[in-house]
């Protein structure tokens, strides 16, 4: 009888643990098989990423004294052999004396397909952005 019990409490744990585990394991498999991680490097405005490059070309960024907002605008080309989704851009933004004022994201764009160009938007409207002086491209969100 309680070598029955014994055995119970151990196949209950076995099932409690696999199925604590079974998550971490199908992420682990499924990142390793299907390369969800999202590893890139920027260099110069260029991403970076396993499969090519995105290119961020033609930024200007101006202050709106109307609207009160600062704007950075500019052009994305995928030229990778893979079509994104969600693609967002972030900024860090600057003072005259390099002082970081704050970050700013772009648009979303829903798709960005192998080959295409998508011009941006960044807004930074943050109570400071008439001191803005300049910016450095910061980063890429996509899924």
């Amino acid at each position: 009888m309680k070598k029955t019990s014994n055995i119970k409490i151990i196949l209950l744990c076995i099932l409690a643990s696999f199925i604590y585990i079974a998550p971490f394991l199908f992420m682990f498999v499924f990142s390793f098989f299907f390369d969800v991680e999202k590893n890139f490097e920027i260099k110069e405005d260029v991403v970076e990423i396993s499969n090519g490059k995105m290119i961020v070309e033609n930024e200007t960024g101006f202050y709106d004294e109307e609207n009160k907002a600062y704007y950075i605008i500019g052009y994305l080309k995928n030229e990778t052999d893979k079509k994104y989704t969600n693609v967002e851009l972030e900024y860090r933004v600057y003072d005259e004396e390099d002082t970081i004022l704050g970050d700013a994201g772009s648009n979303y764009l829903e798709y960005l397909d192998e080959g295409d160009t998508w011009k941006f938007k960044v807004i930074y409207s943050d109570i400071d952005a008439n001191e803005v002086h300049h910016f450095s491209f910061h980063g890429i969100v996509y899924d």
